[in-house]
């Protein structure tokens, strides 16, 4: 396991460089969900098939009320209402004192998808392979507060 680096869900508003690249990402129906990264980096669209395989995963998104056909594509955020701050996945690496976006949710303004790809082993995995959990910096009774308690069924 990596110790310098962990996962941490964030509220972010995006730069103009991030608004106007193509992005790998995953559609309900053909509502954007989620951005995993730039179409040109082959990891941003494996992330997105992994995740999709992920029961938890899609538990939670139905959980939270969202419904339809998941599948995998790509859009220019030029396309992406980005009106209001989005929740994010930050990967962090204290040795390196930096981070980056691992994954933008447009729809999770309570950070509920964020935080269990934070916290779920098996999802945190997609991101940054052994990359320490906040599960593992938290105590658990903690995170199942978190948002929405709904998170505690798909564990």
């Amino acid at each position: 396991m990596n110790n310098n680096l962990f996962l941490a869900p964030v509220i972010y508003s995006p730069s103009d460089d991030i608004k106007n690249i193509d992005h790998s990402a995953i559609f309900i129906n053909d509502d954007p969900f989620v951005l995993l990264g730039n179409i040109d980096d082959k990891e941003s669209s494996r992330r997105a098939q992994l995740l999709l395989q992920k029961t938890p995963f899609i538990r939670a998104i139905a959980l939270l009320g969202w419904h339809g056909s998941l599948k995998i594509g790509n859009i220019c955020g030029c396309d992406v209402n980005w009106c209001y701050p989005k929740s994010i996945i930050t990967v962090i690496n204290q040795k390196e004192k930096s981070r980056h976006v691992a994954a933008i949710f447009l729809h999770d303004q309570n950070q509920t998808l964020a935080t269990l790809c934070c916290v779920h082993e098996g999802i945190a995995d997609i991101f940054i392979p052994g990359t320490s959990t906040l599960y593992e910096y938290y105590d658990k009774s903690v995170l199942v507060q978190l948002n929405n308690p709904g998170i505690v069924l798909v564990q």
